[in-house]
């Protein structure tokens, strides 16, 4: 009874009341990992909601500790517990998740492609924080492996998208710029109407040194061909904008002033012409205002 409970109030995006019916179940099959499973997800998403988000943390993590203990070798457990720990940015007891979710089953995309990202969050938030977490280079390549690892298990269109992305943001922050062009490429060629492949193909172009800036205006007009939603066309013709503006940057330390007129007025246009086809574009609005003061 308090299970069918828990799964129709998830279902109405209830989950406080889901994670309480949940727990009620568990006191009946104290032994049952499924409950403490749902138990989990419940109270992640009660978490995520801002939803008594203190309990709801605590609820989340027992419930996700009791059931790997119960069940070890669930692949589900460990990716559930592992995806918490992300939320949580646990990153090192998310790693430890997700290693164990990939020796469970080593075919499956799902933990190759979580174990990367996991490692590649704590090695950002290090960076950020000016710590070093990998003087001998082991986790940024265990981290390579695993997105190749996962753009090769991926079964499903979404799957080899995602890890392809992952693969590609990952090369960039390693400064790795030509294999990081080299997958968003592939990206674009076998998605060509996925946003994200476009954007990131112009940006990692502009970051190459010296920046190609023509390559990264081919990339923005070439994805406004293959893109059609409005809200992905107005995230194109911002990066477009973007790179117009950092176009100009060398023109006025140099002192052409005309030349650098030139691209404010192309930054200026690319900017409305993304809030043409998205009005409420904050970021497109930020970016006008921005090229206005030039």
């Amino acid at each position: 009874v308090h299970q069918n409970l828990g799964h129709a109030l998830m279902m109405q995006g209830t989950y406080g009341e889901a994670a309480e019916a949940y727990a009620n179940a568990t006191k009946n099959e104290p032994t049952n990992a499924k409950l403490f499973l749902y138990l989990g997800n419940a109270s992640l998403l009660q978490m995520r909601k801002g939803d008594n988000p203190s309990v709801a943390k605590t609820n989340c993590m027992a419930a996700y500790s009791t059931a790997a203990k119960l069940e070890p070798k669930s692949l589900d457990v460990r990716l559930r517990y592992g995806e918490a720990l992300m939320d949580m940015r646990e990153y090192d007891d998310a790693i430890a998740q997700f290693r164990t979710a990939t020796t469970i089953d080593p075919n499956r995309y799902e933990g190759h492609y979580n174990l990367a990202q996991s490692i590649a969050a704590k090695l950002k938030a290090a960076k950020t924080g000016g710590g070093a977490v990998d003087p001998d280079g082991k986790l940024a390549k265990e981290t390579l492996d695993e997105f190749q690892k996962a753009v090769s298990l991926a079964s499903k269109a979404e799957e080899i998208r995602d890890s392809l992305l992952g693969l590609g943001l990952y090369q960039g922050f390693r400064q790795q710029y030509p294999e990081s062009e080299k997958t968003f490429a592939r990206l674009t060629s076998e998605y060509p109407q996925y946003t994200d492949g476009w954007v990131n193909l112009g940006f990692i172009r502009l970051k190459q040194m010296p920046p190609n800036y023509d390559g990264a205006i081919q990339a923005g007009e070439a994805g406004l061909k293959k893109v059609t939603e409005p809200a992905g066309q107005a995230k194109i013709y911002r990066m477009l904008g973007s790179v117009y503006i950092e176009q100009a940057t060398p023109n006025l330390k140099f002192g052409d002033k005309l030349v650098q007129i030139t691209f404010i007025d192309k930054a200026q246009l690319a900017f409305k012409q993304a809030i043409n086809v998205s009005a409420n574009d904050s970021e497109a609005q930020h970016g006008l205002g921005l090229a206005a003061i030039w």
